[in-house]
């Protein structure tokens, strides 16, 4: 399999998202990905506000179908 192979893989799961974001579904990052996902508009402009990359993976992840690859998601974030 080609090194960049994971780039075509999809990311089906907010715990591979919070895997991809350096954390574990049990993780600060799992967590808060789960309370930004249950959050109403305020509270979830606070959050963004105080953690923009991992919201924009949320928004990004939650709008895609099917699943985005962690490839798209790559590109996505690489300038965060």
């Amino acid at each position: 399999m080609p090194a960049d192979a994971w780039r075509d893989t999809p990311m089906p799961t907010l715990d591979e998202l919070a895997l991809y974001l350096g954390g574990s579904p049990t993780s600060f990052t799992g967590q808060l990905l789960q309370l930004m996902c249950k959050a109403d508009y305020g509270n979830l402009a606070r959050l963004a506000a105080a953690y923009p990359r991992e919201a924009k993976a949320l928004k990004t992840w939650q709008g895609a179908d099917p699943a985005p690859t962690f490839g798209q998601l790559a590109d996505l974030l690489s300038g965060d």
